[in-house]
C-alpha cells in the first residue's frame, strides 16, 4: 500500500454533490496489516470509511509535512459521514493525523466518526473544524506538538460532539483543545504530561464526565469565556513547580465542579481552583482538595458555593 494506490482506491468510489438523490457517495477502503509509507496527503470524500486492522497492526508513516488524511473544501460540499478506524499513524512532526476542515464558517463537518486510532508525533493529532454530531472514541494521541484533539469551530454553533475513552499524553500545549462551539462532552478520557489537560474556550455547555488529568504543568482544566461548564474530574500532580492549579476559570459563567478530586502533593504554589475575572459564582459539589492546596483550595474566598 502506498499513497498513489490508496488515493486511487478512494477516487474510484462513487462521488456526487450534496444531493443524495444523485446517487451514493463514498464507501469502505480497507488498509491491510503492515507499515505503509505515504509521500503525500490523502484526500478524502463524503461517505468514506478508512478502516485498518487495528492501530498496532496497520501503521501509516507520513513522509511529508502535511496532514495524513485531509478533507478541505471552500465550497458548499458537506463532509458528511467520514469515518476513520483501526489504524495507527507514526508521524514525523507534520501538520496532523486526521484533518477535516471545511474552509468556511458557514459549512459544517457533519457526523465525522473516529474510532480506535492512534496518532503519534504530529502537530495536531485530530483536527475537526465546524464539526456537528461528531465522535472520537477509544483513541490515543501521543507526543503531538500542540494539541492531541483540536476542535476549532470559528463561530459558536450547535455542535453536539462527544469524545469518549480517549487518551492524550505528552501533547505540548493541551491534550484536548476546544475553541468555540457548544455541547462538547468528554466522557472517561485522560490527559497527562502537557501544559493543560483540557481547554474550553468560548464554549457553551461543555462537560467532563469521569475524566482524568495528571502531571500537567499549568492546570488540569481551563475554562475561558465559557457558559455552563460541568467538571467531574480527577486532577493530580506530583510536580514540584510554581503556580500550578487544578482548574483555572477565566471569565467563566455558571461553572459546576462535581465530585472532583484535586491532589497536588508537591506543588510549590497554586490553587485547586484559580478564578480570574470572576463572572458569577462557581458551584462546588462534594469536591476534595489534597496536598499543598488542602487548606486554601480557592484564590477567591467568596467565589465558590457548596
Amino acid at each position: 500500500m502506498n499513497a498513489k494506490l490508496l488515493q486511487a482506491l478512494i477516487d474510484d468510489l462513487p462521488n456526487n454533490d450534496y444531493d443524495p438523490k444523485n446517487g451514493p457517495c463514498g464507501g469502505i477502503v480497507d488498509l491491510p496489516i503492515g507499515h505503509w509509507k505515504l509521500d503525500v496527503p490523502i484526500n478524502c470524500k463524503r461517505g468514506l470509511h478508512i478502516r485498518g486492522q487495528s492501530h498496532e497492526a496497520t501503521k501509516l508513516i507520513p513522509m511529508h509535512s502535511g496532514p495524513v488524511f485531509q478533507y478541505f473544501d471552500r465550497g458548499r460540499t458537506y463532509p458528511d459521514d467520514l469515518q476513520f478506524s483501526n489504524f495507527g499513524i507514526i508521524g514525523n512532526g507534520g501538520q496532523s493525523g486526521i484533518e477535516v476542515a471545511t474552509g468556511s464558517a458557514e459549512v459544517q463537518a457533519v457526523a465525522v466518526k473516529i474510532n480506535n486510532v492512534h496518532v503519534h508525533n504530529q502537530k495536531y493529532g485530530i483536527l475537526i473544524a465546524q464539526g456537528i454530531g461528531c465522535s472520537i472514541t477509544n483513541s490515543l494521541l501521543t507526543n503531538c506538538a500542540t494539541y492531541g484533539v483540536f476542535l476549532d469551530y470559528q463561530v459558536a454553533s450547535t455542535t453536539s460532539t462527544t469524545i469518549q475513552s480517549t487518551y492524550a499524553t505528552l501533547c505540548g500545549e493541551a491534550g484536548f483543545y476546544f475553541d468555540y462551539g457548544g455541547y462538547v462532552n468528554c466522557v472517561a478520557c485522560g490527559s497527562d504530561s502537557g501544559k493543560i489537560g483540557y481547554y474550553f474556550g468560548n464554549t457553551l455547555t461543555g462537560s467532563l464526565i469521569a475524566c482524568g488529568a495528571e502531571q500537567n504543568t499549568v492546570c488540569g482544566v481551563m475554562c475561558r469565556d465559557t457558559k455552563s461548564a460541568l467538571i467531574n474530574a480527577h486532577i493530580i500532580s506530583a510536580l514540584e513547580i510554581e503556580n500550578m492549579h487544578g482548574v483555572i476559570l477565566q471569565r467563566a459563567e455558571k461553572t459546576t465542579l462535581l465530585n472532583c478530586l484535586i491532589n497536588h502533593t508537591k506543588a510549590l504554589s497554586g490553587f485547586g481552583v484559580q478564578i480570574i475575572e470572576q463572572r458569577g459564582l462557581t458551584r462546588d459539589i462534594n469536591s476534595t482538595y489534597l496536598g499543598k492546596i488542602e487548606e486554601k483550595p480557592y484564590n477567591l474566598p467568596k467565589a465558590v458555593t457548596t
